[in-house]
Formats: structure tokens, sequence, C-alpha cells
């Protein structure tokens, strides 16, 4: 499941791997996520309790969107920016 915010980039996403859209092996969702809509999200994808791995790359609400998450994954991939100094949420 690829979750894109951008509809040109949920389109691209699309194109590019259109292959794998139309086997099932991939679904592209044009969503803003947020911790309040993020599991309605991937409800509507049917994932398993447990994936393999979750990657995730947004520019807010980051560890909010992480920690609202009920998917569990053996590898979580999560942006780190280390420029944002820790007193700042």
């Amino acid at each position: 499941m690829w979750v894109e915010g951008s509809p040109e980039l949920a389109r691209a996403a699309r194109d590019a791997f259109a292959q794998h859209v139309s086997r099932g092996q991939l679904q592209v969702v044009h969503s803003i996520v947020t911790p309040e809509n993020v599991n309605d999200i991937v409800a509507g994808a049917r994932l398993p309790a447990t994936v393999d791995f979750v990657s995730i790359d947004i520019d807010r609400h980051t560890h909010s969107i992480w920690e609202a998450l009920g998917v569990k994954a053996r590898v979580h991939c999560i942006e780190y920016n280390g420029s944002i100094p820790p007193s700042l949420d």
C-alpha cells in the first residue's frame, strides 16, 4: 500500500507501478494522512495485522502517525530530520 497526499504523485506512482497495481500487489491511495485517519486508511486496504515493512516519510506528524498506526511491521523505516532540534515538537 502506498498512500500519497499529492494527486499528481499518486497518479505517477500508479503509472510507474501499473504492473503491480494491476496484479493486486500494490494499492496506491490518494489521501492526506493524519494520526486521526491513518487506521481508517489502512483498514480500507485490508492488510494483515502484521506486515513486513512500513515506511513513513511525510512532512508533518511523522511520530504521531507512527504511534497511532495499528498495523505492526517486522521493519519500520521512519523519516528523521536531524536539523530539527529535540526541543521542537
